[in-house]
């Protein structure tokens, strides 16, 4: 078990594929995400992509065969979703100094079995913070 590896991966997919950057005032300002993702560099979206698979991979979730494009862009979107919607939840109400990094630690929790249960909670929907 690696928390760091599943927080690094949802930083990841936060910060650098989808171009928030862990400050609350400029998050909940952001709405370009979706054009970000569509433009970034290729690397980059490779990248997420693995880490997200590799971090469902070593949770025993899914297999690196059961894995198609559609499924993980959903795991994605939801991610990214769960985050955006934290940003006038719960992140908002304690002012969180570091909200990517405060979403990020709520997903991963603090074991095996927290990270498991919000990982494949997030291959159907979102998890608000």
């Amino acid at each position: 078990y690696s928390q760091n590896d599943y927080e690094d991966a949802c930083k990841y997919v936060l910060i650098d594929y989808a171009g928030f950057e862990n400050n609350l005032v400029r998050d909940q300002q952001y709405i370009y995400y979706l054009t970000k993702m569509k433009n970034v560099p290729h690397e980059i979206k490779e990248e997420a992509l693995k880490k997200i698979c590799t971090v469902y991979v070593n949770l025993g979730i899914m297999e690196a065969k059961d894995f198609t494009p559609d499924n993980v862009a959903k795991i994605i979107i939801n991610l990214i979703v769960g985050y955006n919607t934290s940003l006038f939840k719960k992140l908002d109400d304690i002012k969180a100094s570091e909200p990517i990094t405060t979403y990020c630690n709520f997903i991963c929790g603090n074991n095996y079995a927290t990270s498991k249960n919000n990982f494949s909670l997030l291959r159907h929907g979102i998890l608000v913070y």
